[in-house]
């Protein structure tokens, strides 16, 4: 997820793919000449860290987290012009998480020490091949066509968590049964919230250029996977608007998934007032399983509560239906506030975020959150 709209910069969405990763470095990103007069290395990242409280009704903890919905990273983007209308790049982009909030859990305390949860990914190692006319190439380990999908978003609240992207705060949190007075055989929130985000593999993949503010895109995934996706981004008189529509073929290297289709859309008012959007539908490859199904909805305010930058306040609510078992019905609800800092590209942010279950046969106690934490760039 590039989980890292600021505010009225969100349009970076349509054509800026290039560089996702490396504007969430704000403003304080470097640029680096090795000797080549065309050729341009761009460096930047963030450390992103919170301090998380869950109770899940039979346990409770604090923790010190990395927060899922922008991991601490760092990304090198090389650009190499050959001519005005043609060009080369490179990215590379990793992964430091100490105590990833996704990984977390309460009651068996693995977050207790965040040594054992230390993790270095790479997330990004790609080249590409950009001409005006004629569109862009990707090749290597990357966003697919449908990576950031769900993630239309305005609001300049993503940064917290408080996005369609629900689970990644708290994926691993397991249910407490009340009827058992047991977690034995309880799922996770991971296992029954599902926004359908795609992912980042290694994938050749093509974008068209923009037109009229769309463009498209298609991918295909080492072992099988095809995905493709359009999207929109423009402004219309007062209004800013993001649109993405994605589909992905899962059938080759999933065994329990065979497809699924979600869209997403928001939008932003000179006012402040915004609006965001998503929902999708999964196959299940077992005639017996039902689809899974979920949509999302959340309504924010930006204001000018201080020089320093625009202070953005989202509510959010989601439904996820059958995706751990046929009849289950998860839904989550957050409420998030950040403060920008525009002229250094950080943020700090308070988020508060529920998770609930209802399933046959079983009644679960909510789990419920409250996260605050700050996303410094360099």
């Amino acid at each position: 997820m590039s989980a890292f709209p600021t505010c009225r910069k969100a349009t970076w969405l349509a054509g800026a793919l290039a560089v996702s990763s490396l504007a969430i470095s704000g403003p304080a990103a470097a640029e680096i000449k090795n000797g080549q007069e065309k050729v341009k290395l761009t460096i930047g990242g963030h450390v992103n860290k919170a301090v998380l409280f869950a109770d899940d009704g039979k346990t409770s903890r604090t923790l010190i987290v990395d927060n899922g919905a922008a991991t601490t990273r760092i990304n090198f983007l090389a650009e190499a012009t050959v001519t005005e209308d043609f060009s080369f790049g490179a990215q590379l982009e990793f992964e430091a998480s100490s105590n990833h909030s996704g990984i977390v859990t309460l009651h068996e305390g693995n977050g207790d020490s965040n040594r054992a949860n230390t993790t270095h990914t790479e997330r990004k190692a790609e080249v590409m091949m950009t001409h005006k006319r004629f569109g862009r190439i990707w090749l290597g380990q990357g966003s697919t066509a449908t990576d950031e999908i769900v993630e239309s978003d305005l609001s300049g609240t993503a940064v917290s968590g408080n996005y369609a992207d629900s689970s990644v705060i708290g994926s691993a949190f397991v249910f407490y049964n009340t009827r058992t007075r047991s977690y034995t055989n309880s799922p996770a929130v991971g296992d029954v919230i599902n926004s359908l985000n795609g992912s980042m593999d290694d994938r050749i993949r093509y974008d068209t250029p923009t037109i009229a503010g769309f463009f498209a895109s298609g991918s295909f995934t080492s072992g099988g996977p095809g995905e493709a996706a359009l999207r929109y981004s423009d402004k219309l008189g007062p209004f800013e608007l993001a649109a993405a529509l994605g589909y992905a073929n899962l059938s080759g290297i999933n065994t329990t998934v065979e497809d699924r289709i979600v869209g997403s859309a928001s939008i932003l008012h000179e006012s402040g007032l915004n609006a965001s959007v998503s929902a999708g539908k999964q196959q299940h490859k077992a005639a017996t399983r039902d689809d899974g199904k979920s949509i999302y909805g959340k309504i924010g305010y930006i204001a000018k509560v201080f020089g320093v930058g625009p202070t953005a306040f989202g509510i959010d609510y989601g439904v996820y239906n059958n995706y751990g078992q046929n009849n289950d019905e998860a839904k989550t609800y957050s409420i998030g506030v950040v403060q920008h800092f525009d002229d250094v590209g950080s943020q700090v942010y308070l988020l508060g975020k529920a998770y609930e279950l209802d399933r046959t046969g079983a009644s679960f106690d909510d789990i419920r959150l409250l996260m605050v934490g700050a996303r410094v760039a360099f």
